[in-house]
């Protein structure tokens, strides 16, 4: 699961009035956040291991003017942990559904032929 951070999600909500120190880190972060994701997903890709990104949810909650990093901490407020916790159930509960799916035709012709053999 790719976590973005809370620059990430928020510095193009910044403006002037944010303060010089802010918009400097924010220069610096709005560079930066692709390439973390982009590295993630690439390393994911070369070892075949499946990732999720709350990116999209979480920027689609901030679009819609929900906070969800408590204002002075890095950390998820309620609403946060609320989303996150949304999206990867249902991410999860697809690959269950999927997984149950393939499990199911790769053991249906095994029973067919353990009854088969058995009469």
């Amino acid at each position: 699961m790719y976590i973005p951070s809370t620059a990430h999600i928020y510095a193009q909500y910044s403006t002037e009035e944010s303060g010089e120190n802010w918009l400097k880190i924010r220069r610096q972060e709005v560079a930066a956040k692709a390439n973390m994701e982009d590295a993630m997903v690439r390393v994911s890709n070369e070892l075949h291991i499946k990732v999720a990104s709350l990116t999209p949810v979480f920027k689609a909650a901030a679009r819609d003017g929900k906070l969800l990093y408590y204002p002075f901490d890095t950390h998820w407020n309620s609403t946060g942990r609320e989303i996150a916790s949304t999206f990867m159930a249902s991410i999860l509960k697809k690959e269950m559904e999927q997984d149950s799916t393939q499990a199911s035709r790769l053991v249906r012709p095994l029973i067919r032929s353990v009854r088969k053999s058995g009469s």
